[in-house]
């Protein structure tokens, strides 16, 4: 019960299912937790910047990180399927391997991110800053990138199926093939 007042009072709310208050406690206080369940959780508005959360058995999935500051957070190998993460800052974050499949990332602070062999599959990237970021061997597939700023970003081997790069802004970018697309600068 205390646990659950000083959410509120911070502004986070716990899911019905999925959530460990403990586990966010943990995160709260100390800015580390590994093998973390907060799926479902709301952290919207919340500033992370610096904490480490990653790991493959961290589970964000579903979670609602809108407008949290998670620069210099590291969230590598976090499941973030589905989560939203719209306008967050993201920025020098390192989401190596994460799983972000079919997550809101709309509007968001990804410059400098690491999202090197991330699943990005079905992913909003509308209006995204990615600029320099590192998707060395990502997954991109059928994910939408309208108006995302994709310049210096590294492309290279990543999965661009079903992709508009058309509709993106690709300056100094690094595509597939050691390819430099230099459109929109």
């Amino acid at each position: 019960m205390l646990i659950a007042a000083l959410l509120l009072a911070s502004g986070v709310s716990p899911p019905a299912l999925g959530y460990d208050p403990d586990r966010l406690s943990m995160l709260q206080s100390v800015g580390h937790c590994p093998d973390c369940d907060l799926s479902g959780v709301n952290l919207a508005g919340v500033n992370l910047t610096t904490h480490v959360i990653g790991g493959d058995d961290v589970d964000l999935s579903r979670a609602n990180l809108s407008g949290a500051n998670l620069s210099r957070t590291n969230l590598g190998q976090a499941n973030l399927s589905g989560a939203n993460l719209r306008e967050a800052n993201l920025s020098k974050a390192e989401l190596g391997l994460a799983n972000l499949e079919q997550a809101d990332l709309s509007a968001a602070d990804l410059t400098g991110t690491v999202l090197a062999g991330a699943n990005l599959a079905q992913a909003n990237l509308s209006g995204a800053n990615l600029t320099g970021a590192n998707l060395r061997g990502a997954n991109l597939t059928g994910a939408q990138l309208a108006g995302a700023n994709l310049t210096d970003a590294n492309l290279i081997n990543a999965n661009l199926s079903g992709l508009d790069l058309s509709i993106a802004r690709l300056c100094r970018t690094m595509l597939p093939g050691n390819y430099r697309e230099n459109r929109g600068c």
